[in-house]
Formats: C-alpha cells, sequence, structure tokens
C-alpha cells in the first residue's frame, strides 16, 4: 500500500487551480466588453428611437392627409412648443374655423423621444423657426410640402419630406 503525505497533495491541488491574479485579470477583461457593449447598444437605442420618431412623423402627416381628403374637412398637424409634441386635428362641423383632435388613436398626443428633436423645418421651399406650429392640409388636397428634419444626440439626421405635386410622403436619411 502506498502512502501520499499531505504535501504530494497539495501539489496536485495546487496544479488545477488558478491563482488570484488570473481571476482578477479574467474580471478586468470582462469588465472592459460589458462596457463597450453598453455603450453600443446605448447608440443603437437612439438610433433607433430617431428612426421610430421620423416613422411615426410620416404616418401621422399621412393621416392627416388621409383624413382631410375623406371627410372633404380640412386637417392639421399642431406641434406644442420646442416641438417636442404634436397631434393631428380636423376641422369642426359646427364652426368651420375650429379645428378639434381627430377621433380615436389619431387625435392623441405624441411625444417625440427626449433623444430625438426636429432639427429643422422648411415649408414650401423656407425655412421655419417658430414654435408651436401648425401644418394644415386642405381637403382639396393640395397643401403642405415641405420638410421635416429630426436629428438625434449623436448627430444622426432624418426627415420627412412631402412631395410638391403629389404630397407624397417620403423618408430619408
Amino acid at each position: 500500500m502506498k502512502m501520499t503525505c499531505r504535501h504530494d497533495l497539495r501539489k496536485r491541488q495546487a496544479r488545477y487551480a488558478f491563482t488570484l491574479a488570473e481571476l482578477l485579470i479574467v474580471l478586468v477583461l470582462m469588465a472592459v466588453f460589458s462596457g463597450g457593449a453598453i455603450v453600443a447598444f446605448r447608440g443603437r437605442q437612439k438610433t433607433y428611437a430617431l428612426k421610430m420618431a421620423t416613422s411615426d412623423l410620416a404616418v401621422a402627416i399621412e393621416c392627416a392627409q388621409s383624413l382631410a381628403r375623406n371627410n372633404t374637412l380640412n386637417s392639421r398637424l399642431t406641434f406644442g412648443p420646442e416641438y417636442k409634441k404634436y397631434r393631428i386635428e380636423r376641422q369642426s362641423t359646427i364652426g368651420l374655423e375650429n379645428y378639434i383632435s381627430a377621433a380615436g388613436r389619431a387625435g392623441m398626443e405624441r411625444n417625440i423621444p427626449g433623444s430625438v428633436s426636429i432639427s429643422g423645418i422648411t415649408i414650401d421651399g423656407l425655412p421655419v423657426t417658430p414654435a408651436p406650429l401648425t401644418i394644415g392640409f386642405p381637403a382639396s388636397g393640395n397643401g403642405f410640402y415641405g420638410k421635416i428634419e429630426l436629428q438625434n444626440d449623436l448627430g444622426e439626421k432624418m426627415s420627412v419630406q412631402i412631395e410638391k405635386h403629389t404630397g407624397q410622403v417620403l423618408l430619408s436619411q
């Protein structure tokens, strides 16, 4: 029978264990990689927010155009102070100079995400700066044409453009 001493067992166990320095190196590398992933994820979140805000604005414009054409009453898109909120309104049947929120989800006030802002609006080729702003869509179909440009905190830009003769809504980067 062969006897092993404690000294031999310690040598065998030590060969299969990690040192404290090796564990710390692994932890530091994990922290560096996860930090980089978090930064990349935040950048993608802001890009996604810009795309969603631009798409939502394009849909709201198309909805206002459709509302005007189908109901034979004017509609408009009204932007709140600092261009952070907007909603669709339609002409009232009681008094044609009065506007009310469109029915259902169309009339809900929409918020532009915090990381996104409207960086420029041109109407009929001229820049517009005052807020609040109202963009009208007459029932006749001949109305607003221009471009609304949105920008996120990273400096990325997208725009919604309404064509002059067709009224078609286009998205561009």
